[in-house]
């Protein structure tokens, strides 16, 4: 009878063993994922950056860059 109760508590462990690592699984790709999220729009940022030639209001003999952040609409 014991060896039955045993083998009965195994299989239950097993299975809240089984279902806590699928949960931790679940949750650490959520993160990767999160993290692969955040780095292409942190890409995009960079790529988004565009240079504006404006006049240089101190000499006006020539142009300057002028860097500047595109917001999206």
């Amino acid at each position: 009878m014991a060896k039955k109760n045993s083998l009965a508590a195994r299989k239950k462990q097993h299975a809240a063993d089984l279902a806590k690592e699928k949960r931790e699984t679940e949750k650490a790709e959520i993160k990767r994922q999160r993290r692969i999220q955040k780095r292409k729009v942190e890409e995009e940022k960079v790529n988004k950056i565009v240079y504006d030639e404006v006049e240089d209001e101190g000499n006006k003999r020539g142009r300057k860059k002028v860097r500047r952040e595109v917001m999206e609409e």
